[in-house]
C-alpha cells in the first residue's frame, strides 16, 4: 500500500482530500498530513511516503521550497502540487 502525505495550511483541505478519496481504492492510505512546508519536510524526512499532495502557498516554508528541500533526499517521492493560484504559469 502506498503512503500518502497531505501538506496544506487550510485545514479544510487536509480534511477535505483526506476523506473524500477512497485512497484505498488506488491502494494507498492518508499516512500524514502537515500544516506548513517546515512541519511537512520534517515528517517526510520521519515516514517516507510514497506520494506527497501539497500547497504551494504555506506559511513557514512555501511548497516551492519544500520542493527543492527534499529532492535530493528522496528523489524518487512522487508530487503533487495544489494551489488555488489563478495564474497557471506560477503553478507550473
Amino acid at each position: 500500500m502506498y503512503k500518502v502525505m497531505i501538506v496544506d495550511d487550510e485545514p479544510i483541505i487536509v480534511e477535505g482530500l483526506s476523506r473524500s478519496i477512497a485512497w484505498e481504492k488506488w491502494n494507498c492510505k492518508v499516512a500524514a498530513t502537515a500544516h506548513d512546508g517546515l512541519e511537512g519536510k520534517k515528517i517526510i524526512e520521519e515516514i517516507h511516503p510514497d506520494i506527497v499532495f501539497m500547497d504551494i502557498c504555506m506559511p513557514e516554508m512555501d511548497g516551492l521550497a519544500m520542493i527543492a528541500a527534499i529532492h535530493s533526499q528522496f528523489p524518487d517521492l512522487e508530487v503533487c502540487v495544489l494551489t488555488g493560484y489563478r495564474d497557471f504559469e506560477y503553478a507550473k
